[in-house]
């Protein structure tokens, strides 16, 4: 490894911020990471898991002026806007609505395609060399149909989709069935995406890159993050509760998800930067299973995926097992086997381990408002519907936990420890101990073009943004990550990163 006589400090622990100290501490930098919370305690911990380069669709889409008013006065539609946040999100929304224009759409397309087009392959190498390979999977997804209408509707952006290289396979009913036995009947048809992959637990993968980063040195401070220090045109330091910290760092990296904005206006640069609230539910993915059954299924499990020992399964690894010892399939879990999104209700039933994530909704609502939880029960409405046999034991939950992590890495020995109630993030759960019903809000950070920023301050060269993934977080960690270790070492990007300039907004 390379050593450089310079340090960064990275503010914010997610996904994005744990990718960029990883790549900074490869190229040689001493790295110190801060957060108020955990290590992947937001949006890290909470998505659909999906590492997705097809993920290049702007949520800003020509048409999408139509669709709003129908999306915002249905309390159960994939996005909903509280009235009381209207004034504030506006001039976000103005600039969404000019996103949606053809020209720019096609321009946004194509820069995010040279973004996320790497991203399989990179989470792949990066999750092998922090030991945290078994978490991730590379059997593609589907987005699955129940109208016909729904379908042709997507024609654009699938034809977006392959003219940047993206493979898409039409999936009739009858081979839907074959691949998701549980999947419900009124789905007619789907579309299978190969080149992607996803998490079988995404704050687990998160905590394995900083305990990677920790262990070759790295720092982790927990504090609360006011500002940016400045002083003749250069960022000198982190603005705490307590007072200014990192006074030493050459180079600060703001990657502080849905709260970046505030730390780059406070230094006076200019971003629309808002948050989309996402909720999740998760289940316990099983069926009841005879112990003699599980322990064996357990064990043909942990071989095949070439992690003995470990203490989970999921479950592509429990039905692997099982067809491979002969097993009958109606003792497998239920659910999905591989990630699926219903295109019409905008939800992403995920396999993780031990239990099944449906993610999804949008709620236009801003940082400070109280959950709506109801939006939690319509996903478990929307799940019941997506696999029936799930319907029984998403009708019988009477009390859901709310999912979090509330481990703060003291060191790269406890980066894994499980601590707090209702924390699913560690790798524990067993497939005949699966979690508890658990429910999440969280805050995913917006721009109105999708693109996320990437660039030095203006007003600084030695403040650098790595903010606003939105939906591609997961996906685009790695990527980012290596980008901004480029710009720190004054190297010429890999990817031309004028799309993501935070001038954009000036």
């Amino acid at each position: 490894m390379l050593q450089r006589n310079q340090s960064v400090a990275i503010v914010g622990a997610g996904i994005v911020g744990v990718c960029t100290a990883y790549h900074l501490q490869q190229a040689g930098y001493r790295v110190t990471l801060i957060d108020r919370d955990a290590v992947a305690a937001g949006a890290s911990h909470g998505n659909a898991g999906c590492i997705n380069p097809s993920s290049i669709i702007p949520v800003a889409m020509p048409g999408v002026l139509k669709k709003m008013p129908s999306w915002l006065l249905d309390p159960d539609g994939p996005l909903v806007l509280r009235p009381a946040y209207l004034p504030t999100m506006l001039p976000w929304l103005i600039r969404f609505l000019a996103a949606a224009d053809a020209a720019r759409v096609a321009h946004h397309v194509t820069a995010l395609r040279t973004l996320a087009g790497s991203a399989l392959r990179e989470s792949l190498a990066l999750a092998q060399a922090v030991g945290a390979g078994h978490l991730l999977r590379s059997a593609g997804h589907l987005i699955a149909y129940s109208t016909q209408a729904a379908y042709d509707g997507d024609i654009d952006a699938m034809q977006r989709r392959i003219v940047e290289g993206v493979v898409v396979e039409d999936i009739d009913r009858d081979a839907l069935r074959a691949r998701e036995p549980h999947l419900a009947d009124q789905f007619l048809r789907a579309r299978y995406i190969g080149e992607t992959g996803h998490v079988i637990d995404p704050a687990a993968y998160a905590r394995h890159i900083a305990r990677h980063v920790l262990a070759n040195g790295g720092t982790y401070l927990r504090v609360n993050v006011r500002g940016i220090a400045m002083r003749d045109g250069r960022a000198i330091g982190v603005e705490t509760d307590t007072g200014v910290i990192a006074t030493d760092a050459d180079t600060i990296v703001v990657a502080a998800g849905a709260w970046s904005g505030a730390l780059a206006r406070g230094v006076g640069d200019r971003v629309l930067l808002d948050t989309e609230r996402g909720y999740h539910i998760e289940i316990p993915h099983g069926r009841p299973m005879p112990a003699d059954v599980g322990r064996k299924v357990q064990g043909a499990g942990s071989v095949a995926s070439g992690a003995q020992g470990k203490t989970f399964l999921a479950q592509d690894e429990v039905v692997g097992a099982m067809e491979a010892m002969g097993l009958p399939q109606d003792l497998a879990p239920i659910g999905p086997r591989i990630p699926t999104l219903w295109a019409e209700a905008k939800i992403f039933a995920t396999p993780m381990a031990g239990r099944v994530r449906a993610a999804g909704t949008v709620e236009l609502a801003g940082l400070k408002a109280p959950a709506n939880w109801r939006r939690t029960d319509l996903l478990a409405r929307q799940l019941a519907r997506m696999y029936p046999a799930l319907a029984p034991t998403i009708s019988k939950i009477a009390i859901w936990e709310e999912s979090r992590v509330d481990a703060a890495p003291r060191d790269a020995a406890s980066i894994n420890t499980p601590c707090g109630k209702g924390n699913t993030s560690t790798e524990t759960t067993q497939i005949d101990a699966p979690c508890m019903p658990r429910r999440w809000l969280g805050f995913r950070p917006s721009t109105p073009d999708s693109l996320p920023v990437i660039d030095r301050s203006p007003r600084a060269r030695n403040l650098i943004y790595a903010f606003g993934h939105g939906h591609i977080g997961l996906t685009c960690g790695p990527a980012t990550g290596r980008l901004v270790a480029e710009l720190v070492a004054d190297e010429t990007p890999t990817i031309d990163l004028r799309p993501f300039a935070i001038t954009r907004f000036q």
